[in-house]
């Protein structure tokens, strides 16, 4: 659908979301503390640093990687106990699995009252209908989201914030183009 030219940094591998997401997951763990736990799905290598050694449980899931925590957990149907999270990460998971609703409503659930889920999928958020495909010939994505995912959001979580990664770009370096949301789901 589309690509991203020099998206990915030749040193440390990160890409355009990583980078501002970086940026926002300090603002957010700062608020943590040696009782919090935190989960995150498919972790990627250039968050490592960012998240051991941490005073906060911080724990990692996947369904393929087996060098995880919790392995083979599938983001729709979860084996996770109710309310056990403070705060859930998941950086360009769900536009993989068949039924996107169902691996929202199980965040959710295992994450505490008042706990946050920090949401990025990849999408177009000045179209207003997210893309469906018929194939998974596209990144092994079934969908390409447009603004329309903020309803999904909302549909299950109790309250919902939306934030333009591009803020934090404010010397133009990073190269986080503007439109480069997360969604923060709130129980």
């Amino acid at each position: 659908i589309r690509y991203r030219f020099n998206s990915c940094c030749p040193y440390c591998r990160s890409r355009v979301r990583h980078r501002g997401l970086f940026y926002f997951y300090k603002t957010e763990i700062a608020s943590l503390n040696h009782e919090s736990k935190v989960l995150h799905f498919a972790p990627e290598p250039v968050f490592y640093s960012l998240f051991r050694n941490k005073m906060f449980t911080y724990q990692t899931t996947d369904y393929i990687l087996e060098d995880v925590d919790f392995p083979n957990q599938d983001v729709q149907n979860l084996t996770i106990a109710d309310g056990v999270y403070d705060l859930v990460l998941s950086n360009h998971v769900i536009e993989h699995v068949p039924d996107d609703e169902k691996a929202l409503s199980e965040m959710c659930r295992i994450i505490k009252k008042g706990g946050k889920v920090i949401i990025s999928v990849p999408g177009n958020y000045t179209r207003p209908k997210t893309v469906y495909f018929n194939n998974l010939r596209n990144n092994g994505h079934y969908r390409d989201y447009g603004i329309d995912f903020l309803e999904k959001m909302e549909n299950v979580f109790s309250k919902v914030e939306v934030i333009d990664l591009h803020k934090f770009d404010t010397s133009g370096e990073l190269a986080i183009p503007e439109n480069e949301l997360i969604f923060i789901g709130i129980k």
